[in-house]
């Protein structure tokens, strides 16, 4: 009787030990876990932060190699991703650049510096409805550039597209009512789109702004033709 006690508790014992030593397992396997991701996560910051520094001194082969590794520990870096379209953008590789920015776009749609890029480089390639679709984009998600709505006017003026293009203007000239290129593209914009009332009010603005305006006299003629 007394020799079965201790049995029972020697097999206690040795079910307490072995629970023991599994816990210990999964909290080392856990512990490594951790602190491989934290290495992994130093490397890719450094990796993004060389790639930065080689793309400033023009290194750009490195530079891309640099976030190309980075990408390759972390697939949704957009550090990384931002770096290697900027590379790409330096070295004149154009469609390569287009396409990272737009993958990077997909992982952050609210990077409107992201969206802008995306639009300079329809622009420059001759697309302007993407140039478009993308300041509008641009703008929706941040509309405290006033330069992005001037221009935003001027594609939609170039695509025929005058009343859109009026009210991209009204927004930058809201932003700085006293920029006189701004009054000045109103104006033109408002004649184009048959709208007197604006017309008028805005040459008054630009002839307060900017009264010596070669512009003033030509622009109150064609007003009055409206």
């Amino acid at each position: 009787k007394y020799w079965g006690k201790l049995q029972l508790r020697f097999r206690i014992y040795v079910g307490k030990v072995q629970g023991l030593w599994q816990h210990e397992q999964v909290l080392k396997k856990k512990k490594e876990t951790q602190e491989q991701s934290e290495d992994e996560e130093s490397r890719l910051e450094r990796l993004v932060r060389e790639g930065e520094a080689r793309l400033m001194s023009g290194d750009l082969d490195e530079a891309e190699n640099d976030f190309i590794a980075a990408i390759s520990i972390d697939h949704k870096s957009t550090s990384a991703y931002r770096g290697l379209g900027d590379t790409y953008l330096a070295k004149n590789e154009v469609e390569e650049a287009r396409q990272t920015y737009r993958f990077l776009s997909r992982l952050e749609p609210d990077d409107d510096g992201v969206l802008v890029k995306l639009a300079e480089i329809a622009e420059n390639q001759g697309d302007l409805e993407e140039a478009i679709e993308n300041y509008q984009k641009a703008v929706l998600v941040n509309d405290s550039f006033s330069p992005r709505f001037y221009h935003l006017a001027e594609l939609l003026l170039k695509v025929e597209q005058k009343d859109v293009a009026k009210e991209a203007i009204v927004q930058a000239v809201e932003l700085e009512p006293q920029n006189p290129k701004y009054l000045d593209l109103l104006i033109e914009t408002a004649i184009i789109c048959g709208d007197k009332d604006l017309t008028a009010d805005t040459l008054e603005k630009l002839r307060m702004v900017n009264p010596d305006n070669q512009k003033l006299d030509g622009f109150k003629d064609r007003m009055l033709k409206i």
